[in-house]
């Protein structure tokens, strides 16, 4: 019997927060979805060009960045800074300089 009403008293606690955040305005994403008003899927992609587009601006400061800048830049991990780069590499805006290692870094490609 406890657990029953340790149970509903949960349920009705998670309606009331539930209520009190759409009151708010905040994070009501179910019914956007349902209703049709949800941000579109390509928000993410939106994003994640502008924060390549920071990376593109930092090179009007250097002339040469490492993966320990972007990470700086961003706020991002290792690996995320390294996906961006090898990116803008791939789109043909960066060019990679050394191997691997703390000696790498990239410059704008010219041309």
């Amino acid at each position: 019997m406890e657990k029953i009403l340790i149970f509903i008293v949960g349920v009705a606690l998670g309606i009331w927060i539930g209520k009190l955040r759409r009151a708010d305005g905040k994070d009501d994403t179910a019914s956007e979805i349902s209703a049709g008003k949800a941000a579109p899927l390509h928000k993410a992609t939106a994003g994640k060009e502008d924060r390549k587009e920071r990376i593109m601006r930092l090179f009007s400061e250097k002339s040469e960045i490492q993966n320990d800048d972007v990470e700086k830049l961003l706020g991002v991990s290792d690996a995320t800074a390294t996906n961006y780069l090898s990116e803008l590499e791939a789109e043909g805006k960066v060019e990679q300089v050394g191997e691997r290692g703390r000696g790498v870094f990239y410059t704008i490609k010219n041309g």
